[in-house]
Protein backbone atom coordinates (compact mmCIF):
# COMPACT_ATOMS: atom_id res chain seq x y z
CA UNK A 1 0.00 0.00 0.00
CA UNK A 2 1.35 3.54 -1.16
CA UNK A 3 1.25 6.65 1.21
CA UNK A 4 -1.51 7.79 -0.67
CA UNK A 5 -3.71 4.66 -0.07
CA UNK A 6 -2.05 4.62 3.88
CA UNK A 7 -3.64 8.77 4.37
CA UNK A 8 -6.59 8.14 3.10
CA UNK A 9 -7.23 5.16 4.79
CA UNK A 10 -6.62 6.48 7.99
CA UNK A 11 -7.77 10.02 7.92
CA UNK A 12 -11.30 9.21 9.38
CA UNK A 13 -9.29 8.06 13.27
CA UNK A 14 -9.23 10.53 15.47
CA UNK A 15 -5.79 11.66 16.90
CA UNK A 16 -3.63 14.07 16.38
CA UNK A 17 -1.40 12.18 14.40
CA UNK A 18 -0.71 14.00 10.96
CA UNK A 19 -0.04 13.11 7.95
CA UNK A 20 3.78 13.61 7.60
CA UNK A 21 3.87 11.64 10.83
CA UNK A 22 2.48 8.94 8.58
CA UNK A 23 4.77 9.78 5.58
CA UNK A 24 7.77 8.93 8.29
CA UNK A 25 6.76 5.48 8.77
CA UNK A 26 5.66 4.27 5.33
CA UNK A 27 9.78 6.08 4.71
CA UNK A 28 11.19 4.46 7.53
CA UNK A 29 9.39 1.21 8.20
CA UNK A 30 7.43 -0.19 4.45
CA UNK A 31 11.62 -1.56 3.60
CA UNK A 32 11.97 -3.28 6.37
CA UNK A 33 13.10 -6.77 5.99
CA UNK A 34 12.09 -9.96 7.22
CA UNK A 35 9.63 -9.94 10.17
CA UNK A 36 10.04 -7.01 12.27
CA UNK A 37 8.80 -6.62 15.84
CA UNK A 38 7.20 -2.84 16.42
CA UNK A 39 6.53 -2.56 19.85
CA UNK A 40 3.90 0.64 20.21
CA UNK A 41 2.42 1.76 23.54
CA UNK A 42 -0.37 4.65 23.92
CA UNK A 43 -2.25 3.18 20.89
CA UNK A 44 -5.20 5.55 22.00
CA UNK A 45 -7.98 4.75 18.90
CA UNK A 46 -4.99 3.42 16.91
CA UNK A 47 -3.83 5.72 14.25
CA UNK A 48 -0.05 5.04 14.44
CA UNK A 49 -0.78 1.33 15.18
CA UNK A 50 -2.72 1.74 12.10
CA UNK A 51 -0.32 3.19 9.94
CA UNK A 52 3.17 1.25 11.04
CA UNK A 53 0.82 -2.02 10.16
CA UNK A 54 0.13 -0.35 6.66
CA UNK A 55 3.63 0.87 5.67
CA UNK A 56 4.94 -2.74 7.13
CA UNK A 57 2.21 -5.45 6.34
CA UNK A 58 4.79 -7.97 7.20
CA UNK A 59 5.67 -6.64 10.94
CA UNK A 60 4.49 -8.15 14.23
CA UNK A 61 3.07 -5.79 16.11
CA UNK A 62 2.48 -5.43 20.16
CA UNK A 63 0.12 -2.46 20.74
CA UNK A 64 -1.11 -1.08 24.36
CA UNK A 65 -3.22 1.33 26.00
CA UNK A 66 -4.15 1.50 29.20
CA UNK A 67 -7.57 1.77 27.78
CA UNK A 68 -8.88 4.89 29.18
CA UNK A 69 -10.81 6.78 26.90
CA UNK A 70 -10.16 4.02 24.81
CA UNK A 71 -11.89 0.99 25.98
CA UNK A 72 -12.67 0.23 22.25
CA UNK A 73 -9.57 0.25 20.76
CA UNK A 74 -8.54 -3.07 19.79
CA UNK A 75 -12.43 -3.27 17.91
CA UNK A 76 -11.04 -0.08 16.40
CA UNK A 77 -8.21 -0.99 14.96
CA UNK A 78 -8.75 -4.57 13.54
CA UNK A 79 -11.74 -2.40 11.86
CA UNK A 80 -9.10 -0.93 9.91
CA UNK A 81 -6.84 -3.72 9.78
CA UNK A 82 -8.57 -6.68 8.09
CA UNK A 83 -7.46 -8.79 7.35
CA UNK A 84 -4.31 -8.16 9.74
CA UNK A 85 -3.32 -10.90 12.00
CA UNK A 86 0.32 -9.97 12.91
CA UNK A 87 -1.20 -7.68 15.90
CA UNK A 88 -1.34 -8.08 19.76
CA UNK A 89 -3.50 -6.18 22.17
CA UNK A 90 -3.23 -5.17 25.57
CA UNK A 91 -4.81 -2.94 28.17
CA UNK A 92 -1.56 -2.11 30.75
CA UNK A 93 0.02 1.13 30.79
CA UNK A 94 3.88 0.87 30.37
CA UNK A 95 4.70 0.47 34.10
CA UNK A 96 2.80 -2.98 34.20
CA UNK A 97 4.09 -4.24 30.90
CA UNK A 98 6.58 -7.23 31.58
CA UNK A 99 9.41 -6.91 28.42
CA UNK A 100 11.49 -9.40 27.76
CA UNK A 101 11.32 -9.53 23.00
CA UNK A 102 14.13 -7.88 21.33
CA UNK A 103 12.27 -5.02 19.49
CA UNK A 104 13.15 -3.82 15.56
CA UNK A 105 10.76 -0.38 16.30
CA UNK A 106 9.67 1.18 19.32
CA UNK A 107 7.25 3.56 18.92
CA UNK A 108 6.10 6.05 21.91
CA UNK A 109 3.26 8.08 22.19
CA UNK A 110 2.42 7.49 26.07
CA UNK A 111 1.49 10.20 28.70
CA UNK A 112 3.42 13.15 27.88
CA UNK A 113 5.43 13.76 31.55
CA UNK A 114 8.76 13.80 31.66
CA UNK A 115 8.55 11.31 34.69
CA UNK A 116 6.82 8.87 32.31
CA UNK A 117 8.64 9.80 29.35
CA UNK A 118 11.51 9.01 31.52
CA UNK A 119 10.68 5.44 32.97
CA UNK A 120 9.56 4.13 28.96
CA UNK A 121 12.83 5.80 27.24
CA UNK A 122 14.62 3.77 30.18
CA UNK A 123 12.99 0.65 30.36
CA UNK A 124 12.06 0.13 26.75
CA UNK A 125 15.37 1.83 24.76
CA UNK A 126 17.62 -1.08 25.78
CA UNK A 127 15.09 -3.76 24.29
CA UNK A 128 15.21 -2.11 20.65
CA UNK A 129 18.23 -4.32 18.82
CA UNK A 130 21.43 -2.13 16.96
CA UNK A 131 20.27 -0.45 14.06
CA UNK A 132 16.29 -0.59 14.80
CA UNK A 133 14.51 2.53 15.16
CA UNK A 134 12.81 4.69 18.37
CA UNK A 135 9.56 6.75 16.77
CA UNK A 136 9.22 9.50 19.33
CA UNK A 137 5.78 11.34 19.29
CA UNK A 138 5.88 14.42 20.30
CA UNK A 139 9.30 15.48 20.70
CA UNK A 140 9.14 18.56 18.61
CA UNK A 141 6.16 19.62 21.06
CA UNK A 142 7.00 22.23 23.64
CA UNK A 143 4.11 21.79 25.93
CA UNK A 144 4.90 18.44 26.96
CA UNK A 145 8.42 17.07 28.74
CA UNK A 146 8.92 14.25 25.81
CA UNK A 147 11.95 16.14 24.56
CA UNK A 148 13.78 16.87 27.90
CA UNK A 149 13.43 13.59 29.04
CA UNK A 150 14.83 11.93 25.70
CA UNK A 151 17.56 14.40 25.23
CA UNK A 152 19.09 13.64 29.53
CA UNK A 153 18.89 9.82 28.01
CA UNK A 154 20.77 10.65 24.44
CA UNK A 155 23.50 12.66 26.77
CA UNK A 156 24.30 9.79 28.30
CA UNK A 157 23.34 6.89 25.85
CA UNK A 158 25.68 8.02 22.55
CA UNK A 159 24.39 4.72 21.18
CA UNK A 160 21.37 6.63 19.85
CA UNK A 161 20.86 9.01 17.26
CA UNK A 162 18.59 11.39 15.89
CA UNK A 163 17.63 10.83 12.27
CA UNK A 164 14.91 13.48 11.74
CA UNK A 165 11.75 14.48 12.64
CA UNK A 166 8.77 15.28 10.48
CA UNK A 167 5.12 16.19 12.12
CA UNK A 168 5.33 15.16 15.50
CA UNK A 169 7.73 12.27 14.80
CA UNK A 170 11.29 12.24 15.66
CA UNK A 171 13.25 9.16 14.51
CA UNK A 172 16.30 8.22 16.48
CA UNK A 173 18.31 5.00 15.14
CA UNK A 174 20.00 2.67 17.48
CA UNK A 175 23.49 2.10 16.38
Amino acid sequence: MNLQEILEKIKHIPSNVVDEDTTMHVKYLSNLPDVPLILDFGTGWGKIAISMALACPQAEIVTFDPGTPYQNYEEIVRKYLKPYKNIRFAINDSHEVIWIERIDVLSIDASHTYEDTKFEIEKFYPFVKPGGLILMHDYVVERVDVKKAVDEYLLEHPEYEILESAGYTTIIKKL
